[in-house]
């Protein structure tokens, strides 16, 4: 069941991204934002709710994480493997800073 339900974000997914592709340039994001990002979201929950391993280097990442990030700190996909690891550059930025008085 899992595996139907896993399979069909996928599916979601790759048919936002070619609806993304060919939208105007002035679409392309609101496209994304609606076709792509909610379906990604809902694999990564579900990828972590089951136990499976997800990308943690980047939050829009859609694939299952199978090596760790350079930093060696955070499970990453193949491919986010070897560039910036977003949550390593987040630990480093530390906590946000309050400007309120």
């Amino acid at each position: 069941m899992i595996d139907l339900l896993i399979g069909y974000y996928e599916q979601k997914i790759k048919i936002g991204r070619e609806e993304v592709r060919d939208a105007p340039e002035s679409l392309k994001n609101a496209t994304y934002r609606k076709k792509v990002s909610p379906y990604i979201q809902a694999l990564r929950t579900l990828r972590v709710q089951q136990g499976l391993a997800v990308c943690r280097a980047n939050a829009e990442c859609d694939e299952p994480a199978i090596v760790s990030c350079a930093a060696g700190k955070h499970e990453a996909c193949k491919t986010h493997a070897k560039g910036d690891c977003a949550a390593c550059e987040s630990e480093q930025s530390g906590p946000p800073v309050s400007t309120a008085p």
